[in-house]
């Protein structure tokens, strides 16, 4: 009897034994021949291998297949699990290893499908029936965990997005948690570490607290190749190449249970930035961008940030009739408005600390080494210049500081200086103060723009302009001293606008061929077709419409007199005396002829001689001619009043003539007496109009 149960107890043990040694083939045999139904995929496996008394679970060159069961969509060589079954009798769940190698996993994504979307479908209804049928009659107790040497290595991940034609590659990633546990005091390390498509690689280890939720991450992206991301970035915006290499280090810490509140610190660098349109022309780069963030708050609308820098940056600028490379390139919305999802704002406000307004600080910002090339293409030629060695500096850019000053300087067109300071209020946008100085600036630069619009080539010419402007309540107070030396033009070829510039520049020279001008200029910039720009050039055009029509005054400058003593030369009716005072202004334009050579003076004689007639009429016979009594008499007087009155003209011509010639025998100063029929003679005392034009020979010489 003890023979037949031994021999019983054994031959159950062998068989028992021998059913464990079986039955992970049978697990295995039936997962493989059962895997649609178990997971919605098929899948094949080498091999499994499980050790019953220390618990542990290995599997080896495993492969699951697409939904064509052709593709592969993940495989891994080997997965070990080390699991203590027995715990979960106590409710508690321990794994003291789980160790992963050589993962592969193949995303594809073709239009707002993935290639496993059909499991989250599959697995989703699973989960809808087990939810039917199952009902929970056990009492919930907290569950106990410890999780130890999570280990993932050597893995690849790859995901293709055949809408963008793009395919992202992740190597030898890594992942590594030595201890997670259900009641532990010291906070949880973890690491992850994978290689990019080229030579980059992004790196990230966490401490986290799994009680109190507490954790800090550190992020480091090093040289993540941009070239990558191109597709992605036009759906931003239309261009053609991007080029450049991203690199990170930042830390975020905060709590898991308030995410939103994390802060951010670190450094953000972007390196060797090309960036071309779709005509292949390089519009925006950098030889390097770096940021050193301080910290972020986005929750309380904080953002600090020590240091800015951007060195040898490039911006192509080209503007168009309506529009510039930069709308165009930026305006690009392949998606639809209709499929975007707008963000809930009242959820989003609420869920942040809406009471503090945005702070912002920059404590350290500059531009090293930028060029800017500007194309104007609305022009009848295409008008190209250049802006180098630019450079920007500031300090303490704070949104609740009183005052920021922003220093700036530039090359122009490799010849001219720019140097700027602006300053402004944070607290108050309406508050500017810009101060620039401009030197040794290359008029004949800009050609294509005076032939453009005043249809005058400009052949050679520096300018100096130094300016003073202020706007407050968007009111424009601009002070601008301009000094153009030995400014020549060419000839005339049409232009939108018919301005006497040659005739102009001639009154304005000194005799040293330099104009020196102060230039106020003032306006109001809250209309929104009123720019700074249209406001300064109305100011010129006004500058030179005037002193095309009334030169006396910038004339009068020059000799330092008033300008109505250059203006006109006036007489009474009956007067003919050639005074002092008229004497004195015929000396003024004499002086002026010999100091603006190629100056040329005419005195225009205008007279109402019929006004005039009745004042001789009234003086010869004390009559009125309007007194009917009178009429008779003065009917007799006619010849006489003609005659005096006639008179009264060749004096006043006369004395003019021969004071001038008496002066200066050589003068060019030509008098001149005007058509009866002039509608100027209407109502007009006696008076020579000065005016003044210029010699061919002195124009010729301009060109």
């Amino acid at each position: 009897m003890k023979k037949v149960i031994l021999y019983s107890a054994l031959s159950l043990f062998i068989l028992i034994l021998l059913g464990l040694i079986l039955l992970p083939g049978i697990v295995k045999r039936y997962a493989i021949s059962h895997s649609p139904e178990l997971i919605g995929r098929s899948i094949e496996l080498n091999r499994l291998k499980v050790n019953y008394l220390g618990g542990k679970i290995r599997i080896t060159d495993f492969v699951m297949y697409e939904a064509n069961q052709k593709d592969v969509f993940i495989s891994f060589d080997t997965l070990m699990v080390d699991l203590k079954p027995l715990r979960l009798v106590k409710n508690e769940f321990i794994m003291q290893q789980f160790y992963l190698s050589g993962l592969n996993s193949f995303i594809v994504q073709e239009d707002t499908l993935f290639n496993f979307s059909d499991l989250i479908t599959y697995h989703s209804r699973k989960k809808g029936e087990a939810d039917k049928e199952v009902k929970d009659t056990v009492k919930n107790e907290a569950f106990k965990y410890e999780l130890s040497e999570i280990d993932v290595r050597k893995s690849r991940f790859s995901f293709e997005n055949r809408n963008l034609e793009d395919t992202l590659l992740i190597q030898e990633l890594t992942f590594f948690i030595p201890y997670l546990g259900w009641n532990q005091e010291d906070k949880s390390d973890a690491r992850v570490r994978f290689l990019l498509e080229k030579d980059g690689y992004i790196e990230a280890g966490i401490q986290v607290h799994p009680v109190q939720g507490d954790f800090v991450l550190s992020l480091v992206i090093n040289s993540l190749n941009l070239e990558g991301i191109r597709n992605y970035a036009t759906e931003l915006a239309d261009i053609g190449s991007l080029k450049g290499i991203f690199n990170t280090r930042l830390d975020i810490s905060g709590n898991y249970n308030m995410p939103e509140q994390s802060l951010v610190s670190g450094m953000v660098e972007i390196r060797d930035l090309y960036v071309e349109d779709r005509n292949k022309k390089q519009f925006l780069g950098a030889e390097s961008i770096r940021t050193r963030i301080e910290e972020l708050d986005p929750y309380h609308s904080s953002f600090k940030i020590d240091s800015l820098t951007i060195s040898r940056p490039y911006i192509y600028f080209e503007l168009k009739d309506s529009t510039n490379n930069f709308v165009e390139i930026l305006s690009h919305t392949p998606v639809s408005a209709d499929s975007v999802e707008l963000p809930d704002t009242d959820k989003n406000s609420a869920s942040r600390d809406s009471s503090n307004q945005i702070f912002y600080a920059i404590q350290t910002f500059n531009i090293k080494e930028g060029q800017i090339d500007f194309t104007d293409l609305t022009t009848d030629q295409e008008f190209n210049y250049a802006l180098s060695e630019v450079e920007v500096n500031s300090e303490g850019i704070e949104s609740t500081a009183d005052w920021v000053r922003i220093y700036a300087s530039m090359l122009l067109n490799q010849r001219g200086r720019l140097v700027a300071e602006t300053g402004f209020n944070p607290l108050n946008t309406k508050e500017i103060v810009l101060d620039y100085t401009i030197s040794d600036f290359q008029l004949s630069d800009l050609h294509i723009y005076s032939t453009h619009f005043v249809g005058f080539p400009i052949v050679y010419g520096e300018m100096y302009y130094k300016g003073h402007t202020e706007i407050e309540n968007y009111e424009l107070i601009s002070d601008n001293k301009l000094i153009l030396d030995q400014v020549t033009l060419g000839e005339k070829r049409g232009g939108l606008l018919d301005l006497p510039l040659k005739f102009v520049l001639f009154i304005l020279k000194d005799r040293n061929g330099v104009i020196d001008l102060d230039i106020p200029v003032r306006g109001n910039t809250k209309d929104p077709k009123v720019s700074i720009g249209t406001i300064v050039w109305a100011t010129l055009k006004n500058l030179i419409i005037k002193t095309a029509t009334a030169p006396y005054d910038f004339l009068a400058g020059m000799i330092g007199v008033d300008p109505k003593d250059v203006e006109s030369i006036e007489y009474a009716y009956l007067d003919t005396t050639l005074t002092d005072g008229r004497q004195k202004q015929l000396d003024l334009l004499l002086e002026l002829e010999q100091i603006k050579e190629g100056l040329e003076i005419e005195l225009l004689y205008f007279n109402d001689l019929d006004l005039e007639k009745k004042q001789i009429a009234l003086e010869l016979s004390g009559v009125s001619p309007t007194d009917s009594l009178g009429e008779d008499l003065l009917k007799t007087m006619v010849g006489k009043i003609d005659s005096t009155a006639h008179l009264f003209t060749n004096v006043r011509l006369a004395q003019i003539e021969s004071y001038l010639f008496a002066q200066n025998d050589s003068t060019q100063i030509q008098v001149f007496r005007s058509d009866i029929r002039a509608p100027q003679n209407v109502g007009s005392n006696p008076r020579f109009e000065v005016n003044y034009s210029v010699r061919e020979a002195e124009l010729d010489n301009s060109e």
